[in-house]
């Protein structure tokens, strides 16, 4: 079966999928975003495939996603970094996360526990969920202020 094709469709939506591709790359982005940086990091964190992660990586630094960057040991060994544009994505991802947590989670399932250190610190949450509760009394605050000043 062939993967559709939505780099010629008029949908932001549709584009970003062109770049992310599928739910490793996303896991990848997710992880990069989070501090991880190496091949091998990413391999056992995710447990992919070493061709399939080889892959994502590649597609996501063409895409310029992530950069691959040489760290001195005469071109064997890379870091992955998130670029801006990667960065960006955060709150998509925390989003997802949210979205997730509150339609995907279920007995055994629970949502993750989101530390002020992670991927998402200094990134405010869209409601109340079951994790980051500072982070979700912050945006009540924000959201609080805004009605009164309107």
């Amino acid at each position: 079966m062939r993967e559709p094709t939505f780099a010629n469709l008029d949908c932001s939506i549709a584009r970003t999928f062109v770049m992310v591709r599928d739910a490793w790359s996303f896991l990848i982005l997710r992880d990069a975003l989070g501090g991880i940086r190496q091949f091998e990091d990413f391999r056992l964190r995710l447990g992919i495939a070493r061709n399939v992660l080889t892959e994502r990586l590649k597609h996501l630094v063409e895409f310029e996603l992530l950069e691959k960057v040489d760290i001195g040991k005469r071109g064997l060994r890379f870091e992955y970094v998130p670029t801006g544009k990667a960065k960006e994505l955060q709150v998509a991802l925390m989003s997802l996360m949210q979205w997730g947590d509150r339609w995907a989670s279920g007995r055994g399932n629970p949502p993750l526990p989101c530390q002020k250190n992670s991927l998402f610190a200094g990134v405010i949450q869209f409601g109340p969920t079951s994790f980051c509760a500072s982070y979700s009394s912050t945006f009540s605050h924000l959201l609080r202020a805004t009605k009164k000043a309107n």
